[in-house]
């Protein structure tokens, strides 16, 4: 996958030890937890990198003291990240030269990667993450998954440095690829090992027919059929209940993929979070994903809020992946105006209207797992 065939033999042949030696002097040491599972990037100008540091350190992330922009004009950019020893860790990284509008998830040898959350200046934030943010150069995005490869892998390090030995492609690339691309600049590479054998610990349970995919869909009535024709095209199914249905804000309907394999989605989650929007929560241990979102650009601005363009509460949609004591898989997801054993905000006891504040019809969310 977008590395040195030699590279990726050394890591899954040796043991961790030897198939890192001599790759490089600045590799983050381990904060806890074996395997890494999450990352996210923060990104500003000099007066704003320092505190955004402090607060990602707080928040337990460690940063990777590498500036992925060194040497340009542009923001100043980190790479955080957050170990685990359970079984919810990242199995690969991706770079990604997507045009824009760039996507919240990719597609690449049938699994699913999810663009890095990024928080910061609103430039940075503006363009997702860009490595090169205010830099000029090549427009590039990192990306993750956590689905299983045969190997059974999971990351273990991140680093850069200057060496291009071994370091991550671009796209599909087999060429490795400067983060600096076109902005000038230090030479800077991607690196990451890769820990095999891993998910033995792992559910690998197959499910037939759940769901394992989601994202949204939002935007006005004169964008909104347009978006509906080409998630169908693209294989998803629109389950036609408009989220915002009674106000006057953006039309919003969620979208979703089955799958007969064993990546599905084990839970859904309402989360009120402020500004900036986190890609990522921890709720009981698990980490839970931001649901893509795509169409017009107020509603992608605010990352999928439920209440776009209609006042109310700020809400969104959360998944994960990662197994539950019980096996479940998620098999249906339907909207309606009942209460009765619909999804809760946060962790509360309630069921949650989705069009709280916003007047509007009610209209609550539903799920069964099997």
């Amino acid at each position: 996958m977008n590395r040195l065939t030699t590279s990726l033999l050394l890591l899954v042949a040796l043991p961790l030890s030897l198939a890192a030696s001599g790759a490089r002097t600045d590799a983050p040491a381990a904060d806890g937890g074996k395997y890494i599972s999450a990352v996210k990037l923060i990104g500003g100008n000099v007066g704003e990198i320092s505190s955004l540091k402090a607060d990602a350190r707080r928040n337990g992330w460690t940063v990777i003291e590498s500036d992925l922009n060194a040497g340009t004009r542009g923001d100043q950019i980190y790479l955080c990240y957050k170990t685990t020893s359970g079984d919810d860790y990242i199995t690969d990284l991706y770079l990604s030269s997507g045009s824009n509008p760039v996507s919240n998830s990719i597609t690449v040898d049938g699994r699913t990667y999810t663009l890095c959350p990024n928080e910061g200046g609103s430039h940075f934030t503006g363009i997702k993450g860009d490595l090169n943010s205010n830099a000029g150069g090549d427009d590039i995005h990192i990306y993750y998954t956590k689905a299983s490869f045969g190997d059974g892998r999971a990351v273990s390090e991140i680093w850069f440095n200057a060496s291009s030995s071994g370091a991550v492609c671009k796209d599909t690339g087999s060429t490795a690829y400067d983060l600096n691309k076109g902005a000038g600049g230090a030479d800077i590479f991607m690196h990451f090992s890769t820990t095999a054998g891993v998910s033995g610990g792992r559910s690998a349970s197959r499910k037939s027919n759940v769901i394992g995919e989601v994202k949204l869909i939002g935007g006005g009535a004169g964008e909104i059929s347009a978006l509906k024709a080409n998630a169908r095209r693209n294989g998803w199914t629109v389950i036609e209940s408009n989220l915002n249905a009674g106000t006057r804000g953006d039309e919003i309907y969620l979208c979703y993929k089955t799958t007969s394999g064993k990546e599905y989605i084990t839970d859904l989650y309402l989360s009120s979070g402020g500004n900036p929007v986190s890609g990522t929560i921890t709720v009981d241990g698990r980490t839970y994903t931001l649901c893509p979102n795509e169409g017009g650009s107020h509603f992608t601005g605010i990352k999928g809020d439920l209440n776009s363009n209609a006042g109310g509460d700020d809400i969104h949609i959360y998944y994960t992946k990662v197994p539950f004591d019980d096996g479940r898989a998620v098999s249906e997801i339907w909207f309606n105006a009942s209460a009765n054993g619909a999804v809760c905000k946060d962790s509360g006891s309630t069921a949650y209207d989705l069009n709280k504040g916003a007047g509007g019809d009610d209209i609550f969310m539903h799920f069964n797992t099997k």
